[in-house]
């Protein structure tokens, strides 16, 4: 991934307990909150 705007990388990126999600907002949030719901 490229570093951000400013050029430079944020630091909560790098961290063990975060995730990248990467798609459409809605439809990847959807899908997340389908998943739990059933």
């Amino acid at each position: 991934m490229a570093t951000g705007f400013a050029g430079v990388d944020n630091p909560l990126f790098f961290k063990p307990n975060c995730r990248m999600i990467f798609g459409d907002a809605k439809e990847t949030l959807n899908s997340l909150v389908r998943q739990f719901a059933d």
